[in-house]
């Protein structure tokens, strides 16, 4: 019989439940990067068990104290696994590769927008949302992985064209062109 992801992570996965693991993989990184200083309010705000995947768990913490920062937790089992770009540590759960936001190589059109936005929500390595005025009023961008953004515009572009013909019941701004990076 064998047993399941969830059982062979069983220990990792309950500790990193909780922030005891979690904040002081931040501190660490921030104070030995020059990052942030060690007294940073952080909370957590993304976080993904994969089993199957390099790291075995993601995890994404925020601050808004005194400006928004934001840095991904990797978790590996091994520390040849951790190695890249980041800074890397045996925290005891397993080896953690910590990276600032908006540092992702998989969404290599973030650092432009998300130097003038405020980060919504953020799913490393798939999409971010973000927020940001635009001639005094909020407006969203959202950067993906892939080409789902071209799809996603291709939708907005298609839902304005059924409004302005009355077909909905709301209204909404022509969206913003799409940019591809």
């Amino acid at each position: 019989m064998t047993s399941s992801s969830h059982e062979r992570y069983r220990d990792a996965l309950t500790a990193l439940a909780g922030d005891a693991a979690i904040l002081p993989i931040v501190s660490d990184a921030g104070e030995r990067r020059g990052w942030w200083t060690p007294e940073r309010i952080w909370h957590r705000t993304y976080g993904r068990f994969m089993p199957d995947a390099g790291p075995f768990a993601e995890i994404v913490v925020s601050s808004n104290t005194p400006s928004q920062q934001a840095c991904r937790i990797e978790m590996f089992e091994r520390e040849s696994d951790a190695r890249g770009c980041g800074y890397v540590m045996n925290t005891g759960v397993g080896w953690a590769r910590v990276t600032r936001f908006p540092f992702d190589p998989a969404l290599p059109g973030l650092p432009p927008v998300a130097a003038c936005a405020t980060v919504v929500r953020y799913h490393p390595g798939r999409r971010c949302t973000l927020r940001t005025m635009r001639d005094g009023r909020p407006a969203f961008a959202k950067v993906y992985a892939a080409d789902t953004g071209a799809r996603a515009y291709d939708d907005l572009v298609s839902l304005r064209t059924v409004g302005s013909r009355g077909e909905l019941t709301m209204t909404m701004e022509p969206p913003l062109p799409c940019l591809t990076i």
